[in-house]
């Protein structure tokens, strides 16, 4: 079940767009918050989401962990990123409990740092949560955007493979 989080009929074409979408979600966390767990709530009624992780490539990596860091969700397995944003906003903390998270990043990743990655590993080992943190030798941000320069197969299929391990294990 994929949740549309920009809304019917906007489409965004543009890199400039599909930025200013993301920035306004960005910049409204509790309308991302409420936004996938409105999709979360859809998915149940249609009774397509009994055991349910939820999983995010890029933007949707980030709104993954903001769930996941809200603990708003309930019954949920598992969360997953795909390259996507760590960073914990100010103001924001991780609640004392989390179902697993598999965190898939490039290491050649400039957009979102390995001072990130340190971050994010911080706080989940602050709260003892069960988390893995893959991360991809070469691979910058974006890596598995088919047809694109930033698309490296090697880190794409490994982490799918580490994403079917991870649900096997949560599932």
């Amino acid at each position: 079940f994929a949740v549309d989080l920009f809304g019917q009929g906007n489409r965004p074409e543009t890199t400039e767009a599909r930025q200013a979408a993301t920035r306004a979600l960005y910049s409204d966390r509790e309308r991302m918050r409420e936004l996938t767990l409105a999709g979360l709530a859809e998915a149940r009624e249609q009774e397509a989401a009994e055991n349910v992780v939820i999983m995010g490539y890029c933007f949707g990596g980030a709104v993954a962990l903001e769930v996941a860091r809200s603990g708003e969700a309930e019954n949920v397995a598992g969360y997953t990123s795909f390259h996507g944003g760590l960073a914990t906003p100010e103001g924001q903390e991780w609640p004392d409990e989390v179902p697993p998270l598999l965190i898939a990043h490039g290491g050649a990743d400039t957009s979102v740092t390995m001072e990130d990655v340190s971050g994010l590993v911080e706080e989940l080992e602050a709260i003892e949560a069960t988390y893995t943190m893959e991360i991809y030798s070469g691979a910058p941000h974006g890596f598995t955007e088919f047809e694109s320069e930033r698309y490296q197969e090697r880190a794409d299929k490994a982490s799918w493979a580490a994403f079917q391990t991870f649900l096997e294990e949560v599932l």
